[in-house]
């Protein structure tokens, strides 16, 4: 998996524009999405039977741009919520 998304990622091009030549360019992008995929299930695993991929979606994108360290500060804040409103 990670060697297909890493050749697809080096087959873009930007349409003329600069390409960026440095492999660890792309790499940055796969590293990126291991590190989100890592979180979610993190976050699956802390919050069992109540997790969706809906929750963890709706989270990372009302969270912005965001470190992954602080994501997960905001997913913990997020799943504290849910559980409280849940009661």
């Amino acid at each position: 998996m990670l060697r297909t998304d890493a050749e697809w990622i080096a087959s873009r091009g930007s349409g003329g524009e600069a390409v960026h030549d440095d492999a660890g360019y792309q790499l940055s992008y796969l590293y990126g999405k291991r590190m989100l995929l890592d979180l979610k299930k993190w976050a699956s695993k802390k919050m069992g039977k109540r997790f969706t991929d809906r929750f963890f979606h709706d989270a990372v994108l009302a969270a912005g741009s965001l470190p992954i360290a602080l994501m997960r500060r905001e997913l913990e804040w997020r799943m504290k919520a849910a559980r409280e409103a849940s009661k």
